[in-house]
């Protein structure tokens, strides 16, 4: 006899299916009736459930089969869900629940979304690094920290309602491979503080401004030829000016 399927689990698939159709519909621009199109219409991306659960939080949490979950956050992603929508109850988000039950292949699907923030904290005060720290989810903390090497962000900083950052909730935890990559990023990023300081006395505080920018922006800045700055090329082009006259 066939198990029957939880309420919330009706609930994933039927607003899946109507967003799926809806973007069917736009993609080939069928004909479809108004009646139909106004249906599909009433479908958000962001509904939230009774259980006060967003629908990607809601997908990672209640379907169970690994590749309906994929497919359906991405999905969701592709609709424009909000990555960082959080629960009513715990304040959590959909990566903090893959941090707990450890689903790595949802992982990497929310992890290549592009606004994604590592530094909500639920209700605890806790963020997915913290939980995948407690947990020894080492895989998933090596994707992190992996977005995090291309983006300057205090979330390793963060302290829960306990007072624990995650380096002190891996060590607590006997996780140590966990707190060895939450250190090593800590201390990546101690260097390259000290490097910009140690730039900023090279090169002086009109310039400053820009490096900063082409610094943080290092993962998508193309190397191209270099271009003199207006003051360079004012004093500059004065000085080997002058030095050509001398010459004649």
């Amino acid at each position: 006899m066939e198990a029957r399927r939880s309420p919330q689990l009706d609930w994933i698939v039927d607003r899946t299916n109507m967003l799926e159709a809806r973007a069917l519909l736009a993609d080939r621009r069928s004909v479809a009736s108004a009646a139909l199109r106004a249906k599909l219409a009433t479908v958000h991306v962001d509904e939230v459930n009774d259980c006060g659960e967003p629908l990607i939080v809601a997908v990672v949490r209640h379907v169970v089969d690994e590749s309906d979950r994929v497919k359906f956050l991405k999905l969701l992603l592709r609709e424009g869900a909000d990555v960082n929508a959080q629960d009513r109850r715990d304040q959590r988000t959909a990566l903090m629940y893959i941090c707990i039950d450890d689903l790595l292949s949802a992982g990497r699907v929310l992890l290549e979304a592009e606004n994604l923030n590592l530094q909500i904290q639920d209700r605890n005060g806790n963020t997915a690094i913290m939980h995948a720290a407690m947990r020894g989810r080492d895989e998933l903390m090596n994707l992190m920290i992996a977005k995090l090497s291309r983006t300057w962000s205090s979330v390793l900083q963060l302290k829960n309602c306990m007072g624990n950052t995650a380096e002190d909730l891996a060590i607590r935890n006997h996780h140590h491979r966990c707190a060895r990559m939450v250190q090593g990023q800590r201390l990546h990023m101690v260097a390259c503080l000290n490097r910009q300081l140690d730039m900023l006395g090279r090169i002086g505080c009109r310039q400053w401004r820009a490096f900063t920018t082409v610094y943080k922006c290092a993962e998508k800045w193309k190397p191209r030829s270099r271009r003199k700055s207006a003051d360079y090329e004012e004093k500059g082009g004065r000085s080997s000016g002058s030095k050509r006259k001398q010459s004649f």
